[in-house]
């Protein structure tokens, strides 16, 4: 089965004394980074989760995918059959049972998944894969569609690149910011911070990723499965993102009957990564709102506050 890595961020405020222990947290990281890309947002979740007592006992884990820095690129006897253009189209779903395996290995039966770009095909795949473990779902800044010919070309051109010659530079546009982007993701300590986290990946690495994400079939049940068993379910989406913006996701949400859909203001593809602590106490009012088995109201969207 495929490794995966783990980040223990540690415990919502204290631990209860008796009684079963509350399902965790576990953040699935984007393409082409690493789950440092949770640190901050998950370091002020366990600030701000612990003034909700709803949340004591809630333990933070991020999730890291193969071919990230100390995690290996599985053995293609480990990612089913290649497609002609060189993707694996079940490579998701093996993947999302090694993270079910992983968080069973960790002593629990559900968690409240939440997936970014990449992480969210990932959390959608778990829930078609093995629903019994998912106790909710945040869906940020993902789609659920499978990738068209010409993106699917595109991607592996892209991760061809990056295992050639160029390395993780063939994929460093990730760092470089766009004219409708967020003030943030203009920054220099966006850029520098993308341009290590980019530099430390291995191309190969990224090609497996690409591998992975290119094949994955499309996702679209999972919105259906989450519907149909009335698991909790939150749709993110940053206000600037070009690929996974409101007007994409909202629809998203609006598949699930009693989900939430939040817009981050002035927060791009990286919503997690620009606004860490804004996208905590997001999290942070979701996982209060399923300990709490609060319903929600069908198709309400909101926008977050600065």
């Amino acid at each position: 089965m495929m490794k995966v890595g783990v980040t223990d961020y540690g415990t919502i405020g204290s631990a209860p004394q008796t009684g079963e222990r509350p399902a965790p947290i576990v953040f699935l990281h984007a393409f082409p980074v690493d789950g440092r890309m949770w640190d901050q947002a998950a370091h002020a979740l366990l600030e701000t989760g612990g003034n909700r007592p709803e949340l004591a006992g809630t333990r933070v884990f991020a999730f890291n995918t193969p071919g990230t820095p100390s995690v290996s690129i599985p053995p293609a006897s480990e990612c089913g059959p290649i497609a002609e253009d060189g993707t694996y189209p079940q490579a998701i779903t093996l993947l999302a049972k090694a993270f079910v395996a992983q968080l069973h290995q960790l002593g629990f039966d559900r968690a409240i998944w939440v997936g970014l770009s990449m992480g969210g095909y990932e959390a959608l795949a778990i829930e078609l894969a093995e629903p019994e473990a998912v106790e909710a779902m945040a869906l940020c800044d993902s789609v659920a569609h499978a990738d068209d010919a010409q993106h699917r070309a595109g991607r592996m051109e892209m991760a061809r690149r990056a295992r050639g010659d160029e390395g993780s530079d063939a994929v460093m546009k990730f760092a470089r910011p766009q004219p409708g982007d967020s003030a943030y993701k203009k920054s220099a300590a966006f850029i520098d911070m993308m341009t290590r986290w980019i530099h430390d990946q291995s191309g190969a690495g990224l090609y497996w990723r690409e591998q992975m994400a290119g094949g994955r079939p499309d996702l679209s049940g999972a919105l259906d499965s989450l519907n149909k068993r009335a698991t909790p379910f939150l749709v993110v989406s940053g206000q600037r993102d070009p690929s996974a913006g409101p007007r994409v996701m909202l629809p998203l949400s609006q598949r699930v009957h009693g989900s939430t859909f939040v817009e981050i203001p002035d927060a791009g593809h990286f919503s997690a990564v620009e606004k860490p602590g804004l996208f905590a106490m997001v999290i942070a009012q979701f996982a209060s709102d399923v300990a709490r088995g609060a319903a929600r109201t069908h198709g309400k969207g909101t926008k977050a506050s600065r």
